[in-house]
């Protein structure tokens, strides 16, 4: 099954495969490959915090700084493909 969704946080306890868009780059793989903070945040290229809270996953967007100019792109786990 494919599914589309801007919000991700209710659908993750169902989901064992995901792929994440921005800004013209994917990172794909099993939830606990993608669904990490270092993962989320070199994708987006601003802080992104993945939560596990009473056996939920949040994924929880962060300021960014303003000050940052150089997105570090090599911080994918083994199995993720983010390009």
């Amino acid at each position: 099954m494919l599914l589309s969704a801007h919000e991700m946080n209710t659908l993750l306890p169902v989901m064992d495969r995901v792929v994440y868009l921005a800004d013209g780059r994917a990172a794909a793989g099993t939830t606990a490959q993608v669904i990490r903070t270092d993962v989320l945040s070199d994708l987006y290229g601003h802080p992104v915090e993945v939560l596990h809270v009473n056996g939920r996953i949040l994924v929880v967007a962060g300021d960014a700084d303003p000050g940052a100019t150089h997105h570090d792109h090599s911080a994918s786990g083994p199995g993720v493909h983010i390009g």
